[in-house]
């Protein structure tokens, strides 16, 4: 994971209102790198819970994933 992939997740994430997407086995990263979202049978629904993730990153992108979202 990186700086740039978790502002990207945070951004599709909140801007789509993809809710039920909050877990990591929701967004799986595909053989080439890139990060698959799937499970978008919710969409437009807010608030959009990012703390939920939280726990699924490494510890120093854990914080910077905190810093985004407050």
């Amino acid at each position: 994971m990186t700086k740039e992939k978790a502002q990207a997740i945070r951004v599709i994430l909140l801007e789509v209102g993809l809710s039920d997407s909050v877990y990591a086995f929701n967004l799986p990263f595909t053989k080439k790198g890139k990060i698959a979202v799937i499970d978008t049978e919710y969409y437009h629904i807010w608030p959009v819970h990012l703390e939920r993730l939280t726990n699924y990153f490494s510890s120093p992108m854990r914080t910077y994933w905190q810093s985004l979202n407050h």
